[in-house]
């Protein structure tokens, strides 16, 4: 597979400024996306900000911890270390986000604006900063433009889905790549059951008693 110069640049430095720090497993520096690198850059920037002990998954110590950084954007004073994983991300994901050097500037805003605009919430407060759950999504394999089989139609229903229920405390962003998987099944779910007036602490999935109990019944 073909080297991307500037994603074997994101594992070089996440490697180089974080090897031998409790928890941090090495990235591949291979040029190529992958798992491996993501959870590189999770981990990383769970030991910037005192996450412990660093892991793959952006829980709920990582969220709460990006929160109360948010919303990171230009100005906004957010560690220089952060900015630069959140730089290597967006390389990683295929945006132009401008040198590894910690800048949130024109370049990286524009291509935080891209990510919005793919995901399909370009109309939503925010735009052009990122949040713990832009972040999250970031730090996974998640594509954000039409792949393989993929449909424009699917794509769109991702897309208002995002841009309908992303403000849901616990609703997170769907991939856009107009593939019909478990998470636009799961998407729809928590859509249908938000619609219904089940708040975030109740909606679960799969269906279960709560949805059912609070979908209207059959005619005859």
């Amino acid at each position: 597979m073909a080297v991307d110069l500037r994603v074997l640049e994101a594992q070089e430095w996440v490697n180089d400024t974080y090897r031998g720090k409790p928890g941090f497993v090495d990235a591949p520096e291979n040029g190529q996306t992958g798992w491996s690198t993501m959870y590189a850059l999770t981990r990383a920037l769970q030991i910037e900000l005192g996450v412990a002990p660093p892991s793959n998954a952006f829980g709920p110590g990582t969220t709460a911890a990006v929160s109360a950084i948010s919303p990171i954007a230009t100005g906004s004073g957010a560690p220089v270390n952060v900015v630069k994983i959140l730089q290597c991300a967006m390389w990683c994901k295929g945006y132009s986000a401008g040198n590894i050097d910690g800048d949130f500037g024109a370049l990286l805003t524009a291509a935080v604006r891209n990510v919005q605009t793919d995901l399909g919430v370009a109309s939503r407060p925010g735009f052009g900063t990122v949040d713990a759950k832009l972040f999250r999504t970031l730090l996974t394999m998640d594509a954000y433009i039409r792949v393989g089989a993929g449909t424009v139609e699917i794509r769109s229903i991702q897309q208002w889905l995002n841009a309908t229920y992303i403000g849901r405390l616990n609703f997170q962003y769907l991939p856009t790549d107009g593939r019909f998987s478990r998470g636009v099944q799961t998407g729809l779910l928590y859509a249908l059951q938000f619609e219904l007036g089940l708040n975030d602490a109740t909606r679960t999935a799969p269906s279960g008693p709560p949805p059912e109990r609070s979908c209207p019944p059959a005619r005859p």
